[in-house]
């Protein structure tokens, strides 16, 4: 029920027209096929997971062109000073 939810205008006896308020039962009902929406999703969802591994595997297969700047294998102090000659020169 909605409380003051429709609202018109009516003539009284006296036959001025007067506005008036009166409660509404809103009534929801469905008016599709649910199963088609639901195959619907299912498609699209299959679709998204589909593209998006594509994506991954283009980002994790893609080469880069990339020379590090030390050896991983070096000391803290070892690659502390390859970056300080770097960046002093």
């Amino acid at each position: 029920m909605v409380s003051n939810g429709g609202t018109g205008y009516r003539f009284n006896a006296e036959g001025n027209q007067i506005s008036y308020r009166c409660d509404v039962r809103r009534v929801t009902t469905i008016n599709y096929d649910r199963n088609v929406i639901r195959s619907m999703l299912a498609r699209l969802n299959d679709t998204s997971d589909e593209t998006s591994a594509k994506i991954d595997l283009c980002m994790v297969t893609a080469s880069v062109d990339y020379t590090p700047p030390f050896n991983v294998n070096d000391s803290f102090a070892d690659a502390l000073d390859a970056y300080m000659q770097k960046a002093g020169a």
